[in-house]
Order: C-alpha cells, then sequence, then structure tokens
C-alpha cells in the first residue's frame, strides 16, 4: 500500500520543518540514487487524492530517510544532554562563587533552577 498525500506531507513536516520539500527531495535522491526533485515531492503532497499521487516505490525510501534522520537527532541529543550536564556543573560552581563576588548573583539569579540529569557521562 502506498503513502498517501497527507501520510508523506506528515512524514516531510516533522523530519524537516515548515519547508521541507527541498530537503526532502534531497534526502530521497541520496537513498534512491536517482534524482528526485523538489517539483516532483510537492505534486506528491499537492491537489486531490489520486492525482499524482506519491508512488509506490516511495514508501521504503521515506521510512530509510526517517530512520536515518532519527539516529542523527538521537546522537545529536545525546550530545546535548552532556552538554547541558557540564555547563550545569558550571553554574553550579558559579553560583557557590557569587557568595564571594556580589557582581555577579543578579546574572545568575535568573537563571533557572539547576537539575540532576543522573550519572556524569562526560567522555
Amino acid at each position: 500500500m502506498a503513502l498517501t498525500k497527507a501520510e508523506l506531507h506528515e512524514y516531510g513536516l516533522t523530519l524537516f520543518g515548515e519547508r521541507y520539500q527541498s530537503r526532502f527531495a534531497a534526502a530521497l535522491t541520496a537513498v534512491r540514487g536517482k534524482p528526485v526533485s523538489q517539483t516532483q515531492v510537492s505534486q506528491w503532497v499537492a491537489g486531490p487524492d489520486g492525482q499524482r499521487d506519491p508512488p509506490l516505490w516511495l514508501l521504503p525510501l521515506v521510512l530509510h530517510v526517517a530512520r536515518r534522520e532519527r539516529a542523527d537527532l538521537e546522537q545529536r541529543m545525546r550530545h546535548l544532554d552532556w552538554l547541558i550536564r557540564r555547563d550545569d556543573r558550571r553554574a553550579r560552581r558559579l553560583l557557590a562563587a557569587a557568595d564571594r563576588h556580589p557582581e555577579v548573583r543578579p546574572l545568575l539569579d535568573d537563571a533557572p533552577e539547576a537539575e540532576d540529569d543522573g550519572p556524569d557521562l562526560t567522555p
């Protein structure tokens, strides 16, 4: 069963944001090994059902792109978690030092409360 126009749009929007069509076309081209143009993607998601619907061969490619993008996001999320933990410790040290340096206190009072994110996973 082929993707519907709505499903293809949902994948594109979720993977690449509001203006997804050119980035989605480039990702599909990379996976397919043959050009997929932004115009094709636009035609597949526009218009009434039954008119230039997404082709049957598209679903496996879309799933491949989605899995690859998810893996990339997970890797970036792990790195962002590490950065937050690292700088949270730095912020706590600044708060402790603020007692000795009153000029720093107004800057730190607006900072959100630090969270304990579990064990330190610093590489």
